[in-house]
């Protein structure tokens, strides 16, 4: 855990300590359980504690909607979601996570008009793009999805996440030879910082080069990564799922 999410951690405890029932600092420690913790039952009682404390605060139905998504409850993850928008209907937040969301069930049409939506909001805002750009991977889409993913790189400057999406675009695309090209950036990227191996994983996923992936993924979940908190749902693993390896780890990461 790097030091800002350990002073997540100890902002969360100390306002709960100073009152136990403010919903904000109970969904803060409840992601703090949920995304690097992995202790799946004390960020459920979080985000449930935080809902029942305010039932008219958003952001408690939107990271219990992804908790939700990741341990494979795709439509309670979809009510929670879709009441955090109802809650906010102005926030680009709220209209990402739901495009996400939906993208995460699978629902890639009505993912597409979503996130289309929220990046007409701000073109400016990558990680709509990338989801989009993801989408449209999953639809077969491949030239729309690159221009996306292209773009939100250019945006981002060439964050891993998205640069992990644009190989493995690249790589189901056919497009070998610039697959490899982004594994070599991410590679030398990951030199002088961080990279989750999990983003490593879904350019060899795409290139069907399965135990490699399954290799990248084992040391996300030594890392402690906290993508690999997606393991169970995330579309681009899907062709590793028949894999005994892959079962095994998500197995253990008993979601």
């Amino acid at each position: 855990m790097c030091s800002s999410d350990l002073k997540a951690r100890a902002a969360a405890l100390k306002a709960l300590e100073l009152d136990d029932r403010l919903a904000e600092a109970q969904t803060s420690l409840a992601t703090v359980r949920f995304n690097y913790d992995w202790d799946w039952p004390a960020a459920q009682t979080g985000f449930r504690r935080s809902i029942e404390l305010n039932p008219s605060y958003a952001t408690g139905y939107q990271r219990y909607s992804l908790y939700l998504m990741a341990t494979g409850r795709t439509e309670d993850s979809l009510a929670q979601m879709n009441h955090a928008r109802d809650l906010d209907p102005t926030s680009i937040s709220m209209s990402f996570s739901l495009g996400w969301r939906l993208y995460l069930a699978r629902q890639y049409d009505q993912a597409i008009e979503q996130l289309r939506n929220t990046v007409d909001m701000d073109p400016h805002f990558a990680l709509p793009r990338m989801v989009l750009g993801q989408s449209y991977t999953q639809k077969g889409t491949y030239e729309k999805a690159i221009a996306e993913l292209h773009t939100a790189a250019q945006i981002s400057s060439d964050a891993p996440p998205i640069l992990g999406s644009l190989g493995h675009t690249y790589a189901v695309a056919g497009k070998r030879a610039e697959a490899e090209s982004v594994l070599t950036e991410l590679l030398e990227k990951s030199k002088k910082q961080y990279v989750s191996p999990f983003y490593i994983a879904i350019v060899y996923a795409g290139l069907h080069e399965d135990e490699k992936a399954i290799d990248w993924l084992e040391k996300g979940y030594a890392d402690r990564s906290n993508a690999i908190i997606f393991l169970k749902i995330d579309p681009d693993l899907d062709g590793l799922r028949g894999n005994p390896r892959f079962q095994a780890l998500v197995h253990r990461l008993a979601l």
